[in-house]
């Protein structure tokens, strides 16, 4: 997962061999599409950073579900902070407000889905 910031300089957007990088409208509308794939989502409501999540919400609670599993944690309580450090999650280190928005994207995708 990584968030961009429209403003920042992210190696996606610029091609320093040519000297070019993308104007501000054609990042934007390169992360909407994504955002209308399921497969970002913005993470303020003036549109300036976007989470990236490489999975749509239905495939991370695919992954996660997985996860559980194949860990025995199916039916256990765990933390964001074991699913972070715990050995099972091999330390993945993921950030806390990442996966607490991934977890509610999740919850309210399958109340809508439901």
């Amino acid at each position: 997962m990584f968030v961009i910031g429209l403003e920042e300089e992210f190696p996606l957007f610029t091609n320093p061999v040519i000297e070019r990088s993308l104007t501000h409208e054609a990042r934007e509308a390169f992360l909407s599409a994504l955002v209308s794939e399921g497969r970002a989502e913005w993470m303020d409501k003036g549109h300036r950073k976007c989470l990236i999540l490489w999975h749509r919400i239905q495939d991370w609670a695919d992954i996660l579900l997985q996860f559980a599993k194949d860990n025995g944690l199916e039916d256990s309580v765990v933390t964001i902070e074991e699913i972070r450090f715990g050995t099972e999650s091999q330390g993945t280190g993921l950030d806390a407000d990442i996966l607490v928005g991934l977890f509610n994207n999740i919850v309210a995708f399958q109340f809508v889905s439901n």
